[in-house]
């Protein structure tokens, strides 16, 4: 006989990070923003910290990193999980690359005539 067995407690420890990179394109992130997690539930990331660059890759800025980091130990960030960093990241390079093809292959199948006529 099955049955369901009772959830194991989450391993993850709190508090936690989540880092965003934004930018006018994906080769360049003008922007980071942080954000911490205290509490397992807890629905928006508070407390909130904005950083940006208008030249260069916010994500390369040794400065920026530096304060982050510094920002993160000050919120009780301690230890970083490589694993989940990795995974972190070969996603978003994943649906950052998926979100590049479709269109360009959508748009590659389209007469260029057709797509240039104004009606």
């Amino acid at each position: 006989m099955n049955r369901m067995r009772a959830s194991q407690p989450s391993r993850t420890k709190y508090p936690l990070a989540t880092i965003a990179a934004y930018g006018p394109d994906n080769r360049r992130a003008t922007k980071l923003v942080v954000g911490v997690l205290h509490r397992r539930g807890q629905k928006d990331a508070n407390p909130m910290r904005t950083w940006s660059t208008d030249v260069g890759d916010a994500r390369n800025d040794p400065m920026i990193a530096a304060e982050v980091a510094d920002w993160l130990r000050s919120q009780g960030i301690t230890s970083y999980d490589l694993m989940s960093v990795a995974i972190s990241l070969a996603a978003l390079a994943s649906a950052a690359l998926l979100a590049t093809i479709v269109p360009a292959r959508h748009a590659a199948r389209i007469d260029p005539i057709i797509a240039l006529r104004v009606d």
